[in-house]
């Protein structure tokens, strides 16, 4: 499934106004200085892209999605560091429309803002 779909379904739900989500990369600081080719300062990064999500050491492809209330469940397939592994992940929009909160399903206490990389 694609990240537009993604995002389109979760911004309908909450009222956020979508646009070409698909060709947007979203991720946190270091996040958005590895997608743009600066390099990240440190090891805790997210990118979240229209099929996946990528980490410092690992990386995930965006399997499917289904949408519960004012979020998406992203099902995915992961590796890194010589592992592989299934992953859920949830992801809401951010109030202020320009970005998402994404955490995995089993540690929902660690989340992570990502907004549109300049």
């Amino acid at each position: 499934m694609k990240f537009v779909s993604i995002a389109l379904s979760a911004a309908l739900i909450i009222g956020f106004a979508g646009g070409a989500l698909a060709e947007d990369v979203y991720g946190d600081e270091d996040g958005c200085r590895r997608a743009t080719g600066e390099g990240a300062l440190g090891d805790d990064l997210t990118i979240l892209r229209e099929d996946s999500i990528e980490f410092f050491e690992s990386g995930c492809s965006i399997d499917s999605y289904e949408t519960i209330e004012d979020k998406a469940i992203l099902s995915a397939s992961c590796s890194g560091e010589g592992e592989n592994w299934k992953e859920a992940y949830e992801v809401e929009a951010l109030p202020d429309e320009d970005g998402f909160v994404i955490w995995s399903a089993d540690t929902p206490q660690y989340r992570t803002e990502v907004r549109r990389c300049q």
